[in-house]
């Protein structure tokens, strides 16, 4: 199915990203926030940087939810379903916010799929990945994204996303080497 996936042709609305956008690229303050770290930044799908942000909580050397327990085998397959996703999540809002970024400014939901699947094959080739974590999340973002998936899509793209679509196979989302 690898082969099969990886050959289809997908729209994205292609925007300038940061590339490696995790929890230790983001400086927050009382009054202002500021990202830091510049140096995988360049074109890509405009889903990548919310979708790497989002996943980063469970695959960067410093997440929180690293170790954790969430997501379970079983809730990872919901992953297209958010709200199945995120029964016992430590942050819900914060996947939630990441996710609704990234369908708002995707061109559809296959844009969100293959930037979270380009993300997941690159946290494969990392020796402390959990691959199991890694795997049952990967799975899941080849498959036809539900229709609760695809609901939200057509709630958060804005009309506008016609005017910069473009052709492309994969994304590649960056993992830095920490903080």
């Amino acid at each position: 199915w690898i082969a099969e996936f990886e050959a289809r042709e997908f729209q994205a609305k292609w925007a300038c990203c940061h590339g490696d956008l995790h929890g230790c690229n983001v400086l927050v303050s009382p009054t202002d926030v500021a990202l830091i770290d510049y140096g995988d930044v360049g074109d890509g799908p405009a889903s990548l940087d919310p979708v790497t942000l989002e996943l980063s909580l469970l695959f960067h050397p410093d997440a929180p939810e690293r170790a954790g327990s969430w997501p379970s085998a079983d809730q990872a397959k919901s992953w297209g379903d958010l709200d199945a996703y995120l029964e016992g999540c430590p942050y819900p809002e914060f996947v939630r916010q990441c996710r609704n970024w990234a369908l708002r400014v995707a061109a559809g939901n296959r844009e969100v799929a293959v930037s979270a699947y380009s993300y997941l094959a690159r946290q494969l080739k990392y020796e402390d990945t959990d691959k199991d974590r890694a795997l049952a999340l990967l799975v899941t973002t080849r498959l036809a994204p539900p229709a609760r998936l695809r609901r939200e899509v057509l709630r958060h793209v804005h009309s506008d996303v016609a005017n910069d679509v473009s052709y492309a196979r994969r994304g590649d989302a960056g993992r830095g080497s920490g903080c």
